[in-house]
């Protein structure tokens, strides 16, 4: 969940933040220049309070998580992984699909995380 600019309520000096959460198409994967990305899918028809704009959601993560059934009425998540870190949204395609674009995995645990242990190695 991520806090979306576009659902900030601001109102005689209070600010409401609401969370938001994509609900979408199985993601798509790419690789560009040894980074992954995932891309985000959701068809704005089917969900008709999705934001105009997504804006705020950069740095928000992507988790994988697997859901185990604790009794007819009780499903419980666990084995929680970031999957992903939002930083870009494409523009709508011309059949209303809204695409917000991740760093993947690979980006993430290959890529930069080496570097910023590295940095506070430094520090």
């Amino acid at each position: 969940m991520r806090v979306v600019a576009e659902k900030t309520e601001r109102s005689s000096g209070r600010i409401t933040l609401n969370q938001y959460v994509i609900l979408g198409t199985a993601p798509q994967l790419l690789e560009r220049e040894g980074y992954d990305y995932v891309d985000l899918r959701s068809r704005r028809s089917l969900e008709p309070r999705s934001p105009t704009s997504f804006g705020g959601m950069s740095g928000s993560g992507l988790w994988r998580f697997s859901i185990a059934k604790v009794s007819d009425s009780v499903l419980k998540p666990f084995d929680f992984q970031l999957a992903g870190v939002a930083f870009y949204q494409l523009p709508d395609t011309d059949d209303e699909i809204a695409t917000v674009r991740f760093h993947g995995p690979r980006s993430i645990y290959e890529r930069s995380l080496p570097s910023v242990r590295n940095w506070l190695a430094k520090k």
